[in-house]
């Protein structure tokens, strides 16, 4: 297993075990999460695919259903993504 991956574990586990500073765990999970994406093109892959399963495969971290999650691969030629607003009707 990668360090990376090893890395996502110790973090996962943590997130589980700690939960009084919710917040900067998460922080921690989603930088490890972005960093194994960054350089494992299979998890990469999995998260494009299906994230809710590929976190659980990794982590053992179980998104509620009711969480919508997406993640979103950038093209080289795009220098940023925006998420757009919830539309809320015309001004």
């Amino acid at each position: 297993m990668s360090q990376a991956a090893n890395a996502l574990k110790t973090i996962a586990v943590t997130t589980r075990n700690v939960m009084d500073d919710r917040n900067s765990l998460k922080s921690d999970l989603t930088k490890s999460v972005l960093y194994l994406a960054a350089r494992d093109p299979q998890f990469r892959s999995e998260l494009l695919e299906d994230p809710k399963t590929a976190i659980f495969s990794r982590c053992a971290i179980q998104i509620p259903e009711s969480f919508g999650i997406r993640f979103i691969g950038r093209p080289p030629e795009v220098n940023a993504l925006v998420v757009l607003p919830h539309f809320v009707g015309p001004p």
